[in-house]
């Protein structure tokens, strides 16, 4: 399994510049963000990658992209993820008696 971390800085420096330059061409103009109205947006993002992928973010804006392109494997670890998470949702938490 492959796995790379970005972080929300890095991942603007990548795709923000052509964002604002189409922006810019459109009229859009540029400058310091307002407080009251966030300025960060969620796109829809195609990368076209293979096998079973997952994203997820962390609350501290690290992003973590996870690939796993061969089949038997990715079943095995969807198969073993899908068992854990039922285990944990039947699980019985003993009540202390004092």
């Amino acid at each position: 399994m492959r796995e790379l971390q970005i972080t929300d800085a890095e991942l603007e420096r990548l795709i923000a510049p052509a964002i604002r330059k189409r922006m810019r061409a459109a009229g859009f103009k540029m400058g310091t963000a307002s407080d009251e109205v966030p300025s960060a947006f969620v796109f829809p993002i195609n990368l076209n990658l293979a096998g079973v992928v997952g994203v997820h973010r962390s609350e501290d804006g690290v992003w973590t992209f996870s690939q796993e392109d061969d089949p038997m494997l990715a079943d095995r670890m969807i198969d073993s993820m899908m068992a854990h998470e039922q285990a944990f949702e039947t699980r019985t938490i003993p009540i202390r008696s004092e």
